[in-house]
């Protein structure tokens, strides 16, 4: 299954190929203006060749999205081995913050709202579609699991003074880095200011005792 070779980066040349050109194609013309003639034709393949691979459109979509979720969770792999929960916690914000800022463009588009009707007649009750929909949940979930697990070892050492739970606080800088940064129109230029903006705010709203103190803006 298209998934597993995707989850276990096992990926034919070809099959790579056509995620990341497809990538391209939702980034510049959203779900509804992509159309798989285009990207076949950019790849120099018959679109009957794309479907082979990837049953439909919506499938395509989805298979891009956890793609991008396992570029993305590559940069996290090494937090966890951080045994210092406070060096983890400030690797883990500016690792999410700069991610979100370099792939925001394409996670625009994954607002169920965003999708439209043409996405959700074509996901229909196919399987395959509903389970690439349950994978991408469940990465959301562990990411989101993780972070949770560091807040709680903060408060435990009482570094966070906030009396929120772990898990809303980990919700709401979730929420906080990426509305932010979709809103944003910055360039690459601004990052690190960025970074030390929402890194000063974060640690303020939740009340943050660290050594580890804000960078200077730049």
């Amino acid at each position: 299954m298209m998934i597993d070779h995707i989850l276990q980066n096992s990926l034919a040349d070809l099959d790579r190929k056509i995620l990341e050109e497809a990538r391209k194609a939702f980034l510049t013309y959203g779900y509804a203006g992509t159309n798989i003639d285009q990207v076949a034709q950019t790849i120099g393949i018959g679109k009957g060749t794309i479907y082979r691979h990837f049953q439909n459109k919506a499938f395509l979509f989805l298979a891009v999205v956890i793609y991008t979720y396992q570029e993305m969770i590559a940069h996290f792999q090494p937090i966890p081995q951080m045994a210092d929960p406070e060096e983890a916690f400030h690797a883990y914000l500016k690792t999410l913050i700069q991610l979100n800022y370099t792939l925001k463009p394409f996670f625009s588009l994954l607002n169920p709202l965003e999708f439209g009707r043409e996405f959700q007649h074509e996901c229909g009750n196919n399987p395959q579609i509903s389970a690439l929909m349950q994978r991408f949940q469940k990465e959301k979930s562990e990411g989101l699991a993780f972070l949770t697990q560091i807040v709680e070892k903060l408060k435990q050492k009482q570094a966070i003074k906030s009396p929120l739970e772990a898990s809303k606080i980990a919700k709401m800088i979730f929420a906080l880095v990426n509305n932010y940064l979709r809103d944003e129109n910055l360039d690459p230029s601004s990052l690190q200011k960025t970074t030390n903006d929402l890194m000063y705010f974060i640690h303020q709203a939740i009340e943050y005792q660290s050594p580890i103190v804000r960078e200077e803006h730049i």
